[in-house]
C-alpha cells in the first residue's frame, strides 16, 4: 500500500503508564516498517503517511544515506561514530555498515527513549560485529549528559577524529537547542571530525510537509522542517560544509526529493 508491509506488527497493548505520547524514535520506527511501536504512534504516523504518501520511501532512503555516508567516509579512514538520537535498532545498524571497512571502530549509539535502550541492548547483545559498541541512555540537547559520560569516555576518545551522526533528528529541536547542539559537539570533539546530518523540510512538498509537521507536533512529536538556507546557516557557523553543501540525498540516483536535505561537514 504504502511501501511499509510491517505497518500493523506494532504492539497493540498499552505502553508503560509514564509513557503519555508518541516519541520520535517509535513514530520513526512505523514509517520504516518496524514492529516496536504503540498504536499512539501508528495513528498520527497513518495520518501523516496519507498526507504525505512518499513518507515511507522517503525516510528509507535517508537513513540508506546515512548508512552509505558513513560507509564512504570508513573507507577513507575514518574508525570513531557518535550515532546522536540513534532511534529504535534497523537492519543494518552503523556498526554492521562499519566492520567490512574498519573491523577496528568504535561507536556509540546516543538516545533518551526508554524503549530504544531495551531494543538496542538486545540487538548489541547478539551483535557478532568486531566493532567496539556502546550504549548510552542520554539527552541529547543537554550535551554534557553525553560528552561528560564515562560511557562515552569508554568507547569514543574524543581526542581522536570522530564522525557524528545527526540522522533525522534535528527536526525534532527548536531553533535554539538545534544551534546549541551542534554548536557544543562541534567544540568537543577534534580537527578532522565530520558531521552527519539529515533534516526534513518543506522546500520539496510545502503543504504535505507542513501537514505532516503540524499532524506529528499535536501528537507530541514535535517537528520543525527547515529551509536548506537555515540548516546551511546553522551547519555554516560551526562545521566547513562538504560539496555540494546541503542537497537533497538520492537525486544522484535519480530520486525525486521530497523530505530532506542532507548534508556533510567537516571540522577544520
Amino acid at each position: 500500500m504504502h511501501g511499509f508491509p510491517a505497518a500493523e506488527r506494532g504492539h497493540d497493548h498499552p505502553p508503560p503508564a509514564d509513557d503519555v505520547t508518541s516519541t520520535p524514535a517509535r513514530v520513526l520506527d512505523f514509517l520504516l516498517g518496524g514492529k516496536d511501536h504503540y498504536l499512539r504512534d501508528r495513528e498520527p504516523a497513518l495520518r501523516a503517511v496519507k498526507t504525505a504518501p512518499f513518507l515511507p520511501a522517503a525516510v528509507r532512503r535517508d537513513r540508506e544515506w546515512v548508512r552509505t555516508t558513513v560507509a564512504d567516509l570508513a573507507a577513507h579512514g575514518a574508525r570513531q561514530v557518535i550515532d546522536l538520537g540513534c532511534g529504535l535498532p534497523h537492519e543494518p545498524l552503523l556498526h554492521d555498515v562499519l566492520a567490512p571497512h574498519r573491523p577496528d571502530a568504535r561507536v556509540l549509539h546516543v538516545d533518551s527513549d526508554p524503549s530504544v535502550a531495551a531494543h538496542l541492548a538486545a540487538a548489541l547483545m547478539t551483535s557478532r560485529t568486531p566493532v567496539v559498541t556502546g550504549y548510552l541512555h542520554a539527552d541529547i540537547t543537554c550535551p554534557p549528559s553525553v560528552l561528560d559520560s564515562p560511557v562515552l569516555a569508554g568507547t569514543i576518545d574524543l581526542a581522536q577524529p570522530v564522525v557524528l551522526v545527526f540522522g533525522a533528528v534535528l527536526h525534532h529541536l527548536t531553533d535554539e537547542q538545534t544551534d546549541t547542539v551542534v554548536k557544543e559537539f562541534s567544540s568537543a570533539v577534534s580537527p578532522g571530525s565530520s558531521l552527519v546530518v539529515t533534516h526534513w523540510t518543506e522546500d520539496f512538498a510545502p503543504a504535505p510537509m507542513r501537514k505532516t509537521a503540524d499532524i506529528l507536533t499535536h501528537a507530541g512529536v514535535a517537528t520543525r522542517p527547515r529551509t536548506g538556507a537555515e540548516i546551511t546557516a546553522v551547519l555554516e557557523r560551526h562545521w566547513d560544509l562538504v560539496p555540494p553543501g546541503v542537497a537533497a540525498p538520492g537525486v544522484e540516483a535519480g530520486h525525486r526529493p521530497d523530505t530532506s536535505y542532507a548534508a556533510v561537514a567537516r571540522k577544520p
